[in-house]
C-alpha cells in the first residue's frame, strides 16, 4: 500500500514538475533569480540585446529567452 501510494504521488509530481517550479519562482518569498548571458548578469524582468546584435533577449526568473530572427549580414 505505501509503495502504491508513493509511486502515486511521484507520478502526480513528475506530471506536474512545470507547475510546481513555476509556484516555486513566483512565490514572493523566494529570491529572485538572476540570468548569465554573453558573460553578464541581468535582474528577472531585464530585457537586452543577444550577442548577435539583432535579436533581443529577456530574464525570466533565471531563465533566458531570446527572439530567433535573421540578422543581415555586413
Amino acid at each position: 500500500m505505501v509503495a502504491a501510494i508513493s509511486l502515486a504521488l511521484g507520478v502526480l509530481v513528475g506530471q506536474n514538475i512545470d507547475k510546481i517550479k513555476g509556484l516555486i519562482r513566483s512565490n514572493p518569498l523566494s529570491p529572485a533569480l538572476v540570468c548569465e548571458y554573453g558573460g553578464k548578469k541581468y535582474k528577472s524582468g531585464e530585457s537586452f540585446k543577444a550577442t548577435d546584435g539583432c535579436n533581443s533577449c529577456g530574464c525570466n526568473n533565471g531563465e533566458v529567452a531570446c527572439t530567433l530572427m535573421a540578422c543581415d549580414v555586413k
